[in-house]
């Protein structure tokens, strides 16, 4: 009897020992997208607190996988921004943008301290591929945190009172509200040129906005009296409904 029971433990020896070995595989696959998600987040904050920057990226990076796979997995709010400036400090510039604009499209996202953050990241690409389309053109910039230029007179809308953008239908059904922010050139000869959406609420409103803006027409800016090209930032809101 005692050798039968000596067997029966030999023999159930390596099934428990390959058990033991296979448990902490076990205990990650049960976990759920959403307590992966968390875990994954909690370690990006605390690699940004001991400034390990490339790793709080992996972390991060390894959401996105997760949110690719699990649509309906919901992301941390300020995720996309934090997402922006780590991939910043890591030298991953389109990495960056790409993120910073996912977060300016969330609803409300104005309202946040991180915005100007953000959106100061999306129009700065905006500025620059503008420029470099407009080889040896210049264009100067009209935003408050650019720097001044000496004898530089920005342009002056000619129509001020022309059609407002509406509220479409499809955002009235929805109750959607937030801000549209579109950049645009004004040429110079006061004409409105590549206007691109910077933050789109959805539901058809930036659209409205850029239909609205190029129906503007302008004195062009003047610089020491000749006239230049300006690019220039329009934020329209869309408050909630009553």
């Amino acid at each position: 009897m005692r050798d039968r029971s000596a067997n029966h433990s030999r023999l159930h020896a390596p099934v428990l020992i390959l058990l033991i070995a296979a448990a902490p595989a076990l205990a990650q696959a049960e976990k759920t997208p959403k307590a992966e998600a968390e875990h994954r987040w909690a370690e990006a904050m605390r690699f940004i607190d001991l400034q390990q920057t490339a790793d709080a990226l992996a972390a991060m990076d390894h959401i996105i996988e997760l949110k690719a796979l699990h649509p309906r997995l919901e992301l941390p709010r300020r995720f996309w921004v934090v997402h922006a400036a780590t991939a910043e400090v890591e030298g991953q510039h389109d990495v960056a943008v790409a993120s910073a604009q996912r977060y300016v499209n969330q609803p409300q996202a104005n309202s946040s301290d991180h915005y100007v953050f953000a959106i100061g990241l999306v129009s700065d690409a905006y500025v620059e591929a503008a420029r470099q389309a407009a080889g040896d053109r210049e264009i100067y910039a009209l935003r408050k945190r650019d720097e001044p230029v000496d004898g530089l007179e920005p342009p002056v809308r000619r129509n001020p009172y022309s059609v407002a953008p509406r509220r479409t239908g499809q955002a009235l059904a929805a109750g959607v509200y937030g801000a549209v922010v579109v950049g645009y050139i004004v040429d110079e000869h006061g004409r409105v040129e590549n206007p691109v959406v910077l933050q789109d609420p959805g539901y058809g409103l930036a659209t409205e906005v850029v239909r609205s803006i190029k129906r503007h027409k302008y004195r062009p800016a003047t610089l020491h009296g000749e006239p230049v090209a300006t690019f220039r930032f329009l934020t329209m809101n869309f408050p909630p409904m009553p």
